[in-house]
């Protein structure tokens, strides 16, 4: 029976190089908008805001800008907008 020997450059020595893969341009956004939003919840300006409009028909509209949600409440009297600060920022 023939033994097969392995001859001398059969095999090949190989360096284990490190796999660094760079992030996908889609994580990098994500990242960076995830930033931001940390960023400016910080960094935002913290007060309530509070105007009014009037529309074609005249009826007067109370807004409120929530700084925390970055979003508008709209109001059809200032009581209503009132309750709402006061119930969402327990103000007086």
């Amino acid at each position: 029976m023939q033994t097969l020997q392995p001859q001398k450059n059969q095999y090949q020595t190989f360096v284990a190089q490190p796999i660094l893969e760079t992030p996908r341009p889609g994580l990098l956004t994500s990242l960076r908008a995830i930033y931001d939003r940390v960023v400016s919840a910080f960094t935002a300006d913290p007060e309530v805001k509070v105007w009014k409009t009037e529309d074609g028909e005249n009826t007067t509209l109370w807004h409120v800008y929530d700084p925390c949600t970055k979003s508008v409440k709209t109001c059809t009297s200032e009581y209503e907008a009132k309750a709402w600060i006061e119930e969402f920022y327990g103000v007086e």
